[in-house]
């Protein structure tokens, strides 16, 4: 019941979708924590400003809802756009919410929020590239997205690499240009902002924010229970979700196939994002881009719909519950 009702592509569901984030922020409005969070350790030259503009804990909240329903939008403009679903559904939505809001600690803006619009931007090119003639442009432009993106939130600079992979995977000739334009998209955005701290005589604090990536995060959050069921039924999920479309690869259309194995890439290349000493649970942001599309596909076309009842309300008793047990 409750999958049917978060699924439809229905008008209700453009109220219910912002309802829903505000209800899961709700407990954080009503006893505001601090901005910026205490385990939070800024390696983001484009993250510095805010993080020090003295701004208040519910209005670190508020905006952070707001770009909560940005990328949730976002979603949702990809999956109609390029329908590699096949069926246009508000879920990847609802799915996004409930596993990047279901910590507390993410609740107040964090780089890794503004990180993931940039790189679903990204993204989004890399799925343009598939009709295009020609993919320069898609490339420098992911390239250079992909490159703000890594200045909100450093490990993801690395996820540029994806870009000539992902070409090659969306179309089957590809030149030099493709492999070059995307480092010169990447090198751009931090000209541009190496210039920035330059002008202003910051370069100081710039080589001071980007030593911070080699610091070791404080990590005890990961240490507790709930958080940890929480990542074992993502896990759990996530695989279910794999094997399900692997039993469907065959029948999906060209273009689909190249959109999952893309995701794919990005969602194995989050993972190795962990081996950074300052990257902990606010991944999840980041896994949940691509793992939205893919659970999304699992509960859509799952024959037995109770067991994809069962997975949805699950997941939903959890983000809603662990709020209350984590410390």
């Amino acid at each position: 019941m409750l999958l049917r009702i978060f699924r439809t592509n229905s008008v209700y569901n453009f109220i219910l979708v912002p309802v829903t984030g505000m209800l899961l922020l709700l407990g954080s409005l009503l006893t505001p924590d601090t901005f910026p969070p205490n385990d939070c350790l800024v390696c983001a030259p484009l993250f510095m400003p805010l993080f020090n503009a003295g701004i208040s804990p519910t209005v670190a909240v508020i905006i952070n809802f707001a770009l909560i329903m940005v990328i949730c939008f976002q979603l949702l403009s990809i999956n109609s756009r390029f329908n590699f679903i096949r069926e246009r559904t508000f879920l990847p939505a609802y799915l996004f919410m409930f596993a990047a809001l279901a910590l507390p600690g993410l609740h107040v803006i964090q780089p890794v929020t503004f990180s993931a619009i940039f790189l679903l931007q990204a993204i989004k090119r890399l799925f343009d590239a598939y009709d295009a003639r020609k993919a320069h442009s898609h490339a420098f432009d992911a390239g250079l997205l992909t490159g703000i993106a890594g200045l909100f939130y450093l490990p993801v600079s690395l996820l540029v690499l994806l870009v000539p992979i992902s070409l090659t995977t969306v179309k089957a000739r590809n030149n030099w240009r493709e492999f070059v334009n995307p480092f010169a998209g990447l090198l751009l955005a931090w000209g541009l902002t190496i210039s920035y701290y330059y002008v202003f005589q910051n370069t100081a604090q710039l080589w001071d924010i980007l030593a911070n990536v080699f610091q070791k995060r404080e990590t005890t959050i990961l240490q507790q229970w709930p958080v940890q069921a929480f990542f074992i039924y993502l896990v759990l999920i996530t695989l279910v979700s794999s094997f399900f479309i692997l039993t469907q690869y065959d029948e999906k259309k060209i273009s689909s196939r190249r959109y999952f194995k893309i995701l794919f890439f990005y969602f194995i290349s989050s993972l190795i994002l962990l081996t950074f000493p300052v990257v902990s649970y606010e991944i999840v942001v980041i896994l949940t881009l691509p793992l939205s599309f893919l659970i999304t596909n699992y509960l859509t076309f799952m024959r037995r719909r109770f067991w994809a009842e069962l997975f949805f309300v699950i997941l939903i008793v959890i983000s809603v519950t662990i709020q209350f047990f984590i410390k």
